[in-house]
């Protein structure tokens, strides 16, 4: 009784929308996804949890899930490699919440990125792994040549990588001639695989890569796959860790997750720019948790070494938007070295017995402040 769980967590949080369990296999998580953002659009519900766990709770997994030929005979995972030899199982959970973009513009909330198209299909007798990127780029009314990248499914087979690489490279076909312009790599090869959660972990996976605008390397990769001859496709494996490409433009990115049920998914998402609308000309609170100086000092520390390395913020999406005085202490804790434009005043006080702490950091309008 899967539906049990969901079920459990529904009822805890008081939801009345639809509470589904979805079994496809490994790609579970995804299509689940798929299935939400289709929920929302036909409006039978204004916000929803999607959630996967994968728990390995016998020794040998493979002999219990009947998977004898396709684990990996070494301690590593090579996805696209030519001497790829199998999966590596591992465990996890991941959830996202999706709500309608304008509602998570109007409540403020932190957006890490944009689900543009969606869909589900079945290969039947035959393989249309291809076919079912094509019906969500198809959905989300995009160019393919527009695609940075492209998160694998990426099982570390010869036959399941030979297979998908083929698929991405036919799907590909009618849009565009362009050699090498999309990268692609797999998570599987970082983390094992974890069955239905795996879709979803590759959806965070690129949602931290466009925040951090890096492009991380899939690993373990070293010699093409030798039945495709990737130098005159589309696409190109991730090696390497590297800055995100054409930065000219919102990055965009496609997941995909298959299963041994044949049911396939692809989702595509984009890097949400809020529009200069978006960005109330009101100062922003932030608010800094400490028990006393000492942790005061680390906390903002910590900030200034995140604002330092982050080459850009979305304040709006890191902060409580609301108008407030500017609050300073006169008492100095120690100056903080701060990029350029920045600057901040950490002080400690004392009212009625009570401790005070207040810390301030400026940046044109913006404001953050502990009282």
């Amino acid at each position: 009784m899967t539906g049990w769980f969901p079920g459990r967590i529904a009822a805890a949080l008081n939801a009345e929308g639809p509470c589904l369990a979805i079994d496809t296999g490994c790609s579970s998580g995804l299509v689940a996804l798929d299935a939400a953002v289709n929920a929302i659009r036909d409006n039978s519900c204004e916000q929803a949890i999607v959630a996967s766990v994968n728990l390995l709770n016998l020794y040998q997994s493979d002999v219990a899930d009947g998977m004898e030929g396709m684990n990996a005979t070494t301690d590593r995972s090579a996805a696209f490699d030519d001497n790829a030899n199998g999966m590596l199982w591992g465990e996890g959970a991941c959830s996202v919440i999706v709500k309608p973009l304008q509602k998570a513009v109007e409540a403020g909330d932190h957006i890490y990125g944009v689900i543009r198209g969606t869909a589900v299909n079945h290969d039947g007798q035959t393989v249309r792994q291809g076919k079912v990127l094509q019906k969500a780029w198809k959905d989300g009314k995009i160019n393919p040549e527009d695609l940075d990248y492209i998160e694998a499914h990426g099982t570390g087979t010869h036959l399941g990588d030979s297979i998908e690489l083929s698929s991405i490279i036919s799907a590909f076909k009618p849009y565009t001639k362009k050699k090498q312009f999309c990268g692609m790599g797999s998570l599987m090869a970082n983390i094992g695989h974890t069955a239905g959660v795996s879709g979803l972990a590759r959806v965070v996976k690129v949602l931290l890569a466009m925040k951090y605008n890096k492009l991380p390397s899939s690993p373990n990769f070293h010699v093409p796959n030798h039945h495709l001859q990737l130098e005159q496709s589309p696409v190109y494996i991730q090696d390497s860790l590297t800055e995100w490409p054409q930065p000219d433009k919102k990055k965009l990115v496609g997941v995909s997750a298959f299963s041994m049920t044949k049911t396939n998914c692809h989702v595509v998402i984009e890097e949400y720019q809020a529009p200069a609308a978006d960005i109330p000309a009101v100062p922003y609170l932030m608010t800094v948790s400490a028990d006393d100086r000492v942790q005061l000092k680390v906390q903002l520390n910590a900030m200034q070494n995140v604002f330092a390395v982050m080459s850009k913020l979305n304040w709006g999406g890191i902060c409580v938007i609301r108008p407030i005085p500017v609050v300073r202490s006169a008492a100095m804790l120690s100056p903080l070295r701060l990029p350029p434009g920045l600057s901040a005043c950490v002080g400690w006080s004392s009212s009625a017995g009570n401790s005070v702490m207040t810390g301030s950091i400026s940046y044109k309008t913006v404001w953050f402040i502990r009282c």
